[in-house]
């Protein structure tokens, strides 16, 4: 259901990547009130796909060759799986979801207050990252903005994620550079 949401918007198409394209994150986790740190790095080239970071003191590298240059977001999911190293980065690649089944509607701002609480919901602004424009979505709950991602058009990852727990819990992604 939420792929076919996707595929109905024209701006944005997720894991649809570009012959050559090279993305590099750097990302902050908070959790307990500890903080940890990484910067990860996505090339492609053709069918190959080759990811190196590091995640608090762990660093790896891996290259895998995808039978096609369709097959580039299987592999980079399976990576996330296989590799512990790479498990902070997977909640980048799942952080689209929300925005697409949001915007498939057609809602660019919402409001719902419930027990006293006002949640407030917006898309279409505009946002910048590694020199690159996108859209964003916005979600608050009571004034504490517990979602905020920027997408870019033409863009298979995002340009930025963070999101906020109400237990105090953080994680932030963003693309510090890109290239084609």
């Amino acid at each position: 259901m939420i792929l076919l949401l996707l595929n109905q918007l024209p701006e944005w198409q997720p894991f649809q990547f570009h012959e050559k394209e090279h993305f590099e994150y750097s990302i902050v986790q908070v959790e307990d009130g500890e903080k940890k740190e990484g910067k990860y790095e996505i090339s492609i080239n053709g069918s190959t796909l080759t990811i190196k970071g590091n995640w608090d003191g762990t660093q790896g590298s891996v290259t895998v060759q995808a039978s096609s240059p369709d097959q580039i977001p299987t592999q980079l999911m399976a990576q996330m799986m296989l590799n512990p190293w790479l498990a902070p980065l997977g909640g980048t690649l799942f952080a689209t979801m929300p925005y697409y089944a949001i915007a498939a509607q057609g809602i660019t701002s919402m409001e719902q207050t419930e027990d006293g609480k006002t949640t407030k919901i917006s898309t279409g602004k505009t946002c910048s990252y590694a020199g690159l424009k996108g859209k964003r979505l916005l979600i608050e709950h009571d004034g504490k903005v517990l979602y905020d991602l920027c997408i870019g058009k033409d863009i298979g990852l995002p340009l930025y994620l963070k999101s906020n727990s109400d237990d105090g819990s953080t994680y932030e992604a963003k693309l510090i550079k890109y290239s084609r």
